[in-house]
């Protein structure tokens, strides 16, 4: 129009439509960058979220595989020692097994002296004085019904011939309820 009126050149006119290209072409430009960096934003946020929702499971399998390893820990720890309370107060006089030896559901593992025995021992100075000797006899299933507590009893010792030396005389504390398997005496007994 400002053309058609004289007021601009067709040179002027011609310069500002190059400029319109110019700039319509810069502006294409920017829309089509702006357009690949929202592309790039919602394929950074997807990529993000997904490194979340990972990591967050691994998170998850982690927490659980620490509380399995604890879990195995405790049964490993449990599984090292077992305590064996006794039914009453006393002392272990005999044990059936080294430490670390397997055993077997039912097996003796020690021999128990009541306290109230040896407390009635000490009380008796005239039959046990203090450092007197204390034996464990085994004797055969068929004989143990003859022998009872109380019991005036002569023992012989293999060392000392009892021609020479005599017999030494022992009253019998107590006599086990519970027999004994072959297996469950000593080595040295066993066979005989």
């Amino acid at each position: 129009t400002l053309q058609g009126n004289g007021y601009v050149s067709a040179a002027q006119t011609q310069q500002k439509q190059e400029d319109l290209l110019d700039i319509s072409t810069r502006l294409s430009t920017l829309q089509r960058s702006k357009t690949q960096l929202q592309a790039n934003q919602i394929a950074l946020q997807s990529e993000l979220d997904t490194l979340s929702n990972s990591l967050a499971t691994d998170l998850t399998q982690i927490a659980r595989a620490k509380a399995s390893l604890k879990q195995e820990v405790a049964e490993n720890a449990s599984r090292q020692a077992v305590q064996i309370t006794a039914t009453q107060a006393g002392t272990v006089s005999a044990l059936t097994n080294q430490p670390g030896q397997a055993i077997n559901a039912g097996q003796v593992l020690a021999n128990l002296i009541p306290v109230d025995i040896k407390t009635a021992n000490a009380g008796n100075t005239s039959k046990a004085e203090a450092g007197s000797l204390e034996a464990h006899l085994y004797v055969p299933s068929r004989t143990a019904g003859f022998i009872q507590p109380g019991q005036e009893v002569l023992i012989r010792y293999a060392a000392f011939p009892y021609q020479k030396f005599g017999l030494h005389t022992a009253t019998v504390v107590d006599v086990s309820r519970t027999p004994f398997a072959p297996a469950e005496l000593p080595a040295h007994l066993a066979s005989t």
